[in-house]
């Protein structure tokens, strides 16, 4: 696999490493963003964004860009943390494929998008008119229906994070991008990186030893201030622990609040894999609900309805019994409510408890159209920090009476009970 990727073009998407300073001037910003500009010469130059794309404020047009620069390459891979950009950049492309055909005809990039022209300069000064690879573009799109990037590029593999929810991704990942390998980029933070993906296809990594120090809570003891933890040695498969680290550069004893189960072992080293932001649990029954739980019986319901899996926040709401409500893109309809409300029931014994004891009511469905569906993602983007290409949207909210205003938010009316 490496070798059929060696000496091509690398897509890779990374935020800004100076979004904000310090009082004392030094600059803030995505790891990612820092990595980029500091990898060695040889390696950059097979990359097909400039840096200049990381200051394009607006995600639409900072996607369009990249796209616009690597469509004319021979990409051999691309790599992002979130599964969710891979998304978003091969749909924006093809939303714009109008626009991205003529800009490699011309050796251009749209200014309705980049309006910057010192910006835009910088950026098109390493594009050439193409009109062959537009007339192949074009081709591609009429024979498909759309222009997608497993057409128009020879691509080896996909890298990106597939664990816990993410995973929820990766058929739309598939769609777009093909049925290439998928290597996760293994559990990794700006303070330290935890795992070391093994094999394709696999949320698991072994841990990484020389990295710090590192300590293990379990789930069960986790909430309690004099938690005791665990060494790397001490943790025991099928069990779950928030991890915590202690390094060279000053950290100690920090918990990430990554929850991780150990799926097994590589001589005395834990095998990991993510599931799930500790804290990211609802519970408005006694139910604890997680993120991961969510995202899996969404999977399983998909699955025995014979759809597609779908986009969706859940979230509960207050009523007399409470209840969750699933927002997701239309179509949707009483029996995917139904389907789901059955897989939450078996993926959590407690969550089947309550239902059976009516202290939960039925899982309750609002569809959204396509445009309410993306205000409703920005505006969740909108309220956490951080570069847009490690957001991980959340699929599951906690506290009640957030869903109304993240609806509201969006612009999207809320009765008073959710049909």
């Amino acid at each position: 696999m490496l070798f059929r990727s060696f000496l091509r073009a690398i897509l890779q998407s990374s935020g800004r490493h100076d979004s904000e300073h310090s009082p004392t001037g030094v600059p803030c910003g995505a790891i990612t963003g820092l990595l980029a500009r500091s990898q060695k010469r040889i390696v950059r130059r097979f990359y097909v964004g400039s840096p200049e794309i990381a200051r394009i404020d607006d995600a639409t047009a900072r996607y369009y860009t990249l796209m616009r620069c690597g469509v004319g390459r021979d990409v051999a891979f691309a790599i992002t943390a979130n599964p969710a950009t891979l998304v978003r950049l091969a749909r924006v492309a093809d939303e714009h494929s109008e626009a991205l055909i003529r800009d490699v005809h011309d050796g251009t990039l749209d200014s309705s998008l980049v309006s910057d022209p010192t910006l835009r300069a910088a950026i098109t000064a390493r594009l050439r008119p193409a009109p062959a690879r537009a007339a192949e573009l074009e081709r591609l799109r009429r024979a498909h229906g759309r222009l997608r990037p497993r057409d128009y590029w020879r691509l080896v593999f996909v890298a990106c994070w597939t664990g816990g929810s993410l995973g929820h991704y990766l058929p739309a990942v598939a769609d777009w991008w093909g049925p290439v390998p998928v290597r996760d980029v293994g559990l990794l933070a700006s303070e330290g990186r935890v795992t070391i993906p093994l094999d394709d296809g696999e949320p698991v990594g072994v841990l990484d030893v020389t990295a710090g120090v590192w300590e293990f809570i379990p789930v069960a003891s986790a909430a309690q201030p004099t938690a005791e933890a665990v060494g790397p040695r001490e943790v025991e498969t099928g069990q779950e622990y928030v991890v915590a680290l202690s390094n060279t550069t000053g950290l100690i004893r920090y918990r990430l609040d990554d929850v991780v189960r150990v799926r097994g072992w590589v001589a005395q080293a834990p095998l990991l894999e993510f599931l799930y932001r500790w804290g990211r649990v609802a519970s408005v029954a006694g139910e604890k609900l997680t993120e991961n739980q969510a995202a899996t019986a969404v999977q399983v319901a998909a699955a025995r309805l014979g759809v597609a899996p779908f986009e969706f926040v859940l979230a509960p709401w207050w009523s007399e019994p409470p209840f969750y409500i699933l927002t997701c893109p239309e179509p949707a309809d009483a029996r995917t409510g139904a389907a789901v409300d059955d897989a939450l029931a078996e993926q959590n014994e407690e969550y089947a408890s309550r239902r059976k004891s009516l202290r939960l009511g039925r899982l309750r469905v609002m569809p959204v159209s396509a445009a309410e569906w993306a205000a409703m993602v920005a505006a969740l983007e909108q309220r956490r920090r951080g570069p847009a290409e490690q957001f991980k949207r959340p699929q599951l909210l906690t506290d009640p009476g957030e869903a109304a205003e993240l609806l509201e938010s969006a612009g999207i009316r809320v009765a008073a009970r959710p049909a």
